[in-house]
């Protein structure tokens, strides 16, 4: 059963930029999702250019930097988005800035779009994005990533009340959305689970891959040990690392029998 994993949060800091470059060059991760907005993200994009043909490369919308220089979590967003402080033409914009620093570096679209935090899945962050989609691609070729989450293994049961926000918004939503305008997705997602436990990190894992299903995205977080404050996850990316680059990753796999699928991602309407 092929599936797709997905490295978050490249452009963020050098550290992460290079953990997930070491890992591409192993073959460890399929697909990686930029922030092109970010502080690193000109030093390091173009290198990814090398694995182009061999790995996905997608533009992972950040509105953080619009809320100010805070740390911000996806609650801050939501609230945020209530209150009215972060409108369409916020949101567009910032899509629009995002797109196109993306292109400047890589040459060329995103193969997907997603949103870091998920929060491209909030209905009125998903209508601007789509507007803007919809825009620039009319053949519809970008796929999105799509957090639908099933509740019918042990996955994330520590997480489960952002669990619970992402796959609904997700499960109705943007997926209906998707599924009207025709345009492709993934079916089944997975990797949310709480980042205190990453010294854990490898039975997280090992219940992804219990509940994998045809057409899944998971997604991770690894790099290098980072000194960036405003990164809630600078304690745990290293542990993520550390386990997708040992051998013990393949050998889950070869004992799975699952591939991790490069390049072509089997894509649904």
């Amino acid at each position: 059963m092929n599936f797709t994993l997905c490295a978050d949060d490249f452009g963020q800091t050098s550290e992460i930029c290079e953990g997930i470059l070491t890992l591409v060059e192993h073959a460890r991760i399929s697909a990686v999702s930029c922030m092109s907005n970010c502080t690193a993200w000109s030093t390091y994009a173009k290198a990814l250019l090398k694995y182009k043909d061999r790995i996905d490369i997608g533009l992972h919308v950040n509105l953080d930097t619009l809320l100010g220089d805070d740390p911000t979590t996806i609650f801050d967003l939501a609230y945020a988005i209530l209150v009215g402080k972060l409108t369409h033409n916020d949101i567009i914009n910032a899509f629009f800035t995002q797109y196109h620093q993306f292109v400047e570096e890589i040459g060329r679209a995103p193969d997907f779009i997603d949103g870091h935090q998920h929060i491209h899945q909030f209905p009125i962050v998903a209508k601007a994005i789509l507007s803007g989609y919809l825009q620039y691609f009319p053949n519809k070729d970008p796929y999105f990533r799509l957090a639908t989450l099933s509740f019918d293994h042990t996955v994330c049961y520590h997480a489960l009340t952002k669990k619970i926000i992402i796959s609904l918004l997700g499960n109705f939503f943007l997926k209906g959305q998707l599924k009207k305008l025709g345009i492709s997705h993934n079916d089944y997602f997975a990797g949310i689970y709480n980042f205190n436990h990453a010294p854990f990190y490898r039975k997280h894992f090992l219940n992804f891959i219990d509940g994998i299903r045809p057409n899944t995205l998971i997604m991770c977080h690894p790099g290098f040990v980072t000194n960036d404050s405003n990164d809630p996850l600078q304690q745990f990316i290293l542990l993520e690392y550390e386990y997708l680059m040992i051998n013990c990753f393949f050998e889950l796999i070869r004992l799975k029998k699952i591939i991790i699928h490069f390049a072509i991602f089997i894509l649904s309407y």
